[in-house]
């Protein structure tokens, strides 16, 4: 196949990378459910002034290289807006669910911000291995 027949990039496929990782953000909503769930109502996270990034930053900070480094930036230096807005949906979906918020649903949301932006379903990619 010659530079001239080959296929044009999709821009909404996804790196092969992302789908496994997505998987891993999906995770991590859960288990920030979980380790709140887990507490007694009397413990120090449910204290009006508990600062929900004591538990979030650290999560954040985990995947924020891996993440980004999956994406090339732009001409201008800056990511994509789309690569932003999915980084913005995990913090916002891990804000949500430390706040009470119905862990499915909140689910839904983030991999609805992924679904706009990727070629890419919540079943999809979480019902089958990662292509290579």
């Amino acid at each position: 196949m010659s530079w001239r027949t080959a296929p044009k990039p999709n821009p909404r496929r996804p790196p092969w990378l992302l789908v496994p990782l997505l998987r891993t953000f999906t995770h991590e909503i859960y288990k920030v459910h979980n380790v709140k769930v887990s507490h007694p109502p009397d413990h120090l996270v449910f204290h009006p002034d508990f600062d929900p990034d004591v538990v979030i930053k650290p999560i954040l900070s985990t995947y924020y290289s891996q993440f980004f480094g999956l994406f090339r930036r732009g001409d201008n230096g800056k990511y994509r807006e789309r690569e932003v807005r999915i980084w913005m949906a995990f913090h916002a979906a891990l804000l949500k669910v430390w706040e009470g918020g119905d862990v499915e649903e909140v689910v839904e949301g983030f991999w609805e911000c992924v679904e706009m932006y990727f070629d890419v379903t919540k079943d999809a990619a979480l019902n089958r291995a990662p292509v290579a």
